[in-house]
């Protein structure tokens, strides 16, 4: 019942699980985790957007403010009513940057032969700390970091996942514990 739960969440079937064994992504899979690169470089676009929209209203703001003197030697005067959206737009603007550079890497990995890993054992989840940001499912040596429908999914003790390089749950089966290798 535990994998029922786990399909839910994790959007593979019987062919899927199949081609992980074979150390293959199926076509579904490799569609599923562009569309997520997808979105990702989405929200980045939007991000940069928007960034270039605030600078463009900070300068028109700052060209209206009539000071004489060059920028230079006038930013003590400079009300922090004006240095908090110019520091905003470049965190948005350097942070829309990086996600974009992140998703184009992360695509090209995706264009060429994908190795599917393979870990299995005794199933332990922690809940994310003050500092952390994502649940924790321990399975055999590695960690992976997932949403909260995906933590509360994993309810039994020992599984078999398959995972990419970059941690990406593909699929995932049950065994007992003697079935161990």
């Amino acid at each position: 019942m535990s994998v029922e739960l786990i399909k839910k969440v994790i959007p593979f079937d019987e062919r899927d699980l199949e081609l992980n064994r074979q150390g293959k992504v199926s076509s579904t899979q490799l569609i599923h985790l562009q569309n997520e690169i997808s979105n990702i470089s989405r929200f980045a676009w939007f991000g940069l957007f928007v960034s270039v929209i605030l600078a463009f209203v900070a300068a028109i703001i700052f060209n209206n403010l009539e000071y004489k003197k060059p920028l230079i030697r006038n930013l003590n005067d400079l009300p922090v009513w004006f240095m908090l959206p110019v520091v905003f737009t470049l965190i948005i603007f350097v942070t829309s940057i990086i996600v974009l550079f992140w998703s184009v890497l992360k695509s090209k990995t995706y264009d060429g032969r994908l190795k599917v890993k393979v870990t299995e054992g005794k199933t332990e989840r922690s809940t994310p700390d003050i500092d952390e940001y994502a649940y924790q499912i321990k399975v055999g040596e590695m960690i992976f970091y997932v949403e909260e429908k995906i933590y509360d999914a994993f309810t039994n003790d020992y599984y078999r996942v398959y995972y990419l390089d970059s941690s990406d749950i593909l699929s995932v089966e049950e065994i007992r514990q003697g079935d161990l290798q």
